[in-house]
């Protein structure tokens, strides 16, 4: 795979209801997207985590054009699931010396995630299909991001958008953490269910007693109650001391830590995010290795449509009773970037139009919130 060109396209939307959770608040939509293209002009697309902190965009801009971009240029790739171990290999030295695993992965996400796009593109293909998936034309999806101040508003609109499946923000104080699932449980109607996402706001002693307060009405899940790095032990005596299933690894990073948290089986529900580390390659294998072992493939996701659209092709090729994260919260850099529109009906996403991932971009609205662009050629 003979690639000339990538292009890093980094946007900002201001939003006027910023976003809430237990470490942080997100007071402006960020997005690094990546487009690559080879030497007979297809292309594909990608994309960087950058949430959290605002410098985030900036800062995997550079760290993408000055230093990853190139050693991903200078290197072959006779396919695209080539280009993660090829990339970890030759950053890896990098990866010690700065401590900084994270961003590297996040680009390499991204990076992998276009060639992926670019491949089944030239093969004239949806994503899912060409990575072995069953044809379909939907996968169950539910509405993420709902601030905890906002349910009574946020629920019933994401109802009428056609969701039946809603997940809060809680790990802010226990007692109105409490009131807030009771009053969502009043919300809900027959065939609904709720989600909760504390962000890694508890210890575990601290997650065991919010558990033992919930209400009758259960959700569906708890997500990661207790920081990622909880050791396994931690895990499985949370999940021995609840019938509350629970849910992490958006921050897990590599297969070593997710093979631990499968092995472990604490978890009902396992969360890789396409954009923040394995890209589809990474993602593919944990999210069969999680059905394998009988628990379920969640893929997550909080940012650009590109990720998003990666995400439904990922849960679509693996398959499954997941369901498919898809932030409720206005993003225009999600629904009015992509040229094919965004489709809930009763409960499901319905896939994308066209083949690899389906993303083509609303040349009006990149432009509007382009804050930065970054072209970076083979022969530079």
């Amino acid at each position: 795979m003979n690639i000339e060109k990538v292009d890093l396209l980094l946007m900002e939307a201001p939003i006027d209801n910023p976003i809430r959770t237990s470490f942080a608040i997100m007071r402006h939509r960020p997005a690094l997207l990546v487009r690559i293209e080879d030497g007979d002009g297809a292309f594909g697309w990608g994309e960087i985590w950058c949430n959290h902190p605002p410098v985030s965009g900036r800062a995997r801009l550079q760290l993408a054009a000055e230093v990853v971009v190139p050693m991903f240029l200078a290197n072959d790739y006779g396919a695209p699931k080539d280009v993660r171990p090829t990339l970890e290999r030759v950053t890896h030295i990098l990866n010690i010396q700065c401590a900084e695993p994270g961003p590297y992965a996040q680009i390499i996400a991204g990076l992998e995630t276009a060639m992926w796009d670019l491949a089944a593109r030239k093969k004239g293909e949806p994503l899912y299909l060409y990575l072995g998936g069953e044809s379909t034309d939907k996968v169950r999806a539910y509405a993420s991001g709902i601030n905890p101040g906002d349910v009574a508003q946020q629920i019933p609109i994401a109802r009428a958008a056609g969701y039946r499946d809603f997940k809060i923000k809680i790990g802010f104080d226990r007692a109105k953490d409490i009131d807030v699932v009771a009053q969502a449980a009043d919300i809900l109607v027959e065939g609904e269910g709720y989600m909760l996402d504390a962000n890694q706001a508890w210890t575990r002693d601290a997650a065991v007693e919010f558990c033992r307060a919930l209400p009758n009405l259960k959700p569906r899940w708890l997500e990661e109650p207790m920081p990622a790095d909880s050791t396994p032990d931690d895990w499985l005596a949370l999940a021995g001391s609840t019938d509350v299933a629970l849910a992490a690894g958006e921050n897990a990073l590599g297969h070593e830590q997710f093979d631990a948290l499968i092995a472990t089986r604490a978890l009902g529900f396992v969360q890789p995010d396409v954009a923040k580390w394995g890209g589809i390659s990474g993602c593919l294998s944990v999210g069969q290795k999680v059905n394998a072992a009988g628990l379920t493939y969640c893929p997550h996701f909080l940012g650009a449509a590109p990720g998003l659209f990666a995400s439904v092709h990922l849960l679509a090729a693996v398959g499954g009773n997941g369901l498919l994260e898809v932030d409720i919260n206005p993003n225009p850099l999600r629904e009015a970037l992509a040229s094919a529109p965004i489709n809930i009906s009763d409960g499901y996403f319905q896939l994308p139009p066209g083949d690899g991932i389906g993303f083509t971009p609303n040349a009006e609205v990149k432009d509007r919130y382009l804050v930065e662009a970054r072209e970076i050629r083979k022969d530079q």
